[in-house]
């Protein structure tokens, strides 16, 4: 594993990019992005994976102990795309929601608004979309169904319930230090997907922090920060983790925790579709 640092100033924020490979077109066309950002420093580090068997969490977890001395950690897919002024939006909302240990930002296709955040799913058509999603067999996303736990998937703007509203997507994401501090670090044990629902679940059922998003803007391929021929078994063994580690009895508590509205909502007004 390889750490690089691209920029060091000394901010108070930081970004953690995990990556495959340094030198992808990915990679590069996301730190130009990065780098056209507005109003705001930043120290970025890229964690490169160099061929060794790929953990994104342990990843992830490396380049936050980079960045040691930051208030806020900007976890970014290098297949994001942020506009310029995303850093400078989610910081401040991390700034003026200090009960808020984890923010989104809201993903666009082109010039749309697609997805705010996860909420709960179930049902066969759901296992097959998410079966697509994660490049794997439908067989192995049917086990939450055989399992009876719950699954998360993206939920249309148009639809979206407040109440319901359990995780957040981590391809552009802030994490406020006292919080990684008071919750921990991202477990390792993911090879790839269900990092960032693990951790919004983790920070739904602690006592002090909120879950939120944020009108941060940013466009996402996904699935390029892996190479493809490892994708399913990547997600296969992120699948095994997360239903040893969340069975249906604690899935219960943090649909609960949502229900009593631990999935802050920021201005309402703000999430109708134009």
């Amino acid at each position: 594993m390889n750490i690089h640092h691209i920029t060091n100033n000394g901010s108070d924020l930081g970004i953690v990019m995990p990556v495959d490979r340094m030198d992808s077109l990915f990679t590069k066309s996301c730190i130009a992005h990065i780098e056209q950002s507005k109003g705001v420093s930043y120290d970025l580090v890229v964690v490169e994976s160099c061929g060794e068997e790929f953990y994104y969490g342990k990843s992830v977890n490396a380049g936050i102990k980079e960045l040691n001395g930051c208030e806020y950690i900007v976890l970014i897919d290098n297949d994001a795309t942020i506009d310029e002024n995303a850093l400078r939006t989610i910081t401040h909302y991390m700034d003026s929601h200090e009960q808020v240990g984890l923010c989104s930002g809201w993903e666009y296709k082109e010039s749309r608004l697609n997805t705010v955040g996860y909420v709960h799913m179930g049902g066969s058509l759901d296992y097959f979309s998410m079966a697509l999603r994660e490049r794997a067999p439908f067989f192995a996303m049917r086990r939450f169904n055989m399992r009876n736990n719950y699954s998360y998937g993206v939920k249309g703007v148009k639809k979206y319930k407040p109440r319901k509203m359990c995780a957040i997507g981590g391809a552009f994401c802030c994490f406020g230090r006292e919080c990684l501090e008071d919750i921990g670090l991202l477990d390792e044990d993911y090879r790839s997907t269900f990092v960032d629902i693990d951790f919004s679940f983790e920070v739904m059922l602690s006592p002090r922090w909120y879950l939120s998003t944020c009108p941060a803007k940013f466009w996402h391929i996904g699935g390029s920060t892996k190479p493809p021929y490892r994708e399913f078994h990547r997600a296969l063994d992120a699948a095994k983790t997360y239903l040893d580690k969340w069975p249906k009895e604690r899935i219960a508590q943090v649909l609960k925790a949502a229900k009593r509205g631990k999935f802050l909502i920021p201005d309402q007004d703000r999430w109708k579709v134009k």
